[in-house]
């Protein structure tokens, strides 16, 4: 009874939280104007204090609104007080020009902490004499089971897996590079990385082949000491298209749409 409670207290918070993003990101209340009360939004949401409570709490997290002694939460201005856990709501409310502009940014910042983080792993390995073993087993076996995972029939939960694989696979690389700020920067973009990708699986389902080539590749030159061809060869990785299959663009079939949960608003 306590589980079923606590479920739906938490679904009342996200639900919270998602009218609250909407009206603050399509500025239907303003930066600088006072929010009313808990007890009042209560009444006006129809939810809880303690839902309400604890909705303003990650949505000061995330930056949109701050606490001001005696007055209460006041909405900030997110372009300049948002966090990182603001991006991907922030990405469904864009624009399409603002959205691509988003994109263009996130990928040469994945691309600059990759690339950087493997030039560490390698000078890393150099410096200490250390085996690049580790890295290579941990890369095999994710893209071992990313190769698992790939069927002629893909359903949507493989789709999810695959996408998960695929994050999990260039987390490695970083984590190789022994830089906790590009693991935190990469791990903060988790969910709009998800949802970008998952969407372009599922409509290019015979990219899945193609990004398996390319990693199978990259261990192979990081499992050689190739520091140019594999640094080389991620850059090409962590470029707009780089896993577009030039044959064919669907070569799965998915058995159930599940473009809707990414990205809703065009």
């Amino acid at each position: 009874m306590k589980d079923k409670k606590r479920k739906t207290a938490k679904s009342n918070k996200e639900r919270f939280i998602e009218q609250m993003e909407t009206l603050l990101l399509m500025h239907l209340i303003l930066p600088g104007e006072l929010l009313p009360p808990e007890r009042e939004l209560a009444q006006q949401m129809g939810a809880s204090r303690p839902v309400i409570h604890e909705g303003l709490l990650e949505l000061g997290a995330r930056g949109l609104i701050s606490i001001r002694p005696r007055h209460g939460w006041i909405v900030n201005n997110f372009a300049e007080e948002g966090a990182l856990p603001l991006l991907s709501s922030l990405y469904r409310f864009s624009a399409p020009q603002s959205a691509a502009r988003i994109d263009a940014d996130l990928e040469e910042v994945r691309r600059m902490i990759l690339k950087r983080s493997l030039e560490q792993y390698f000078s890393f390995a150099a410096e200490k004499e250390k085996s690049n073993l580790p890295l290579i087993e941990k890369l095999n076996k994710l893209l071992r089971e990313e190769k698992k995972q790939q069927d002629e029939h893909l359903r949507p939960a493989q789709i999810r897996r695959l996408t998960e694989l695929d994050f999990l696979f260039y987390r490695a690389i970083i984590e190789a590079g022994d830089n906790t700020v590009f693991l935190l920067l990469f791990n903060s973009a988790r969910e709009l990385y998800h949802q970008k990708l998952e969407q372009f699986f599922t409509e290019n389902t015979g990219s899945i082949q193609t990004a398996a080539a390319l990693k199978s590749e990259l261990i192979a030159h990081i499992a050689e000491g190739n520091r140019q061809e594999a640094l080389a060869l991620l850059e090409k990785m962590t470029s707009i298209g780089a896993y577009i299959d030039p044959e064919s663009s669907n070569k799965g079939i998915i058995h159930e749409d599940i473009s809707a949960q990414t990205r809703t608003k065009d």
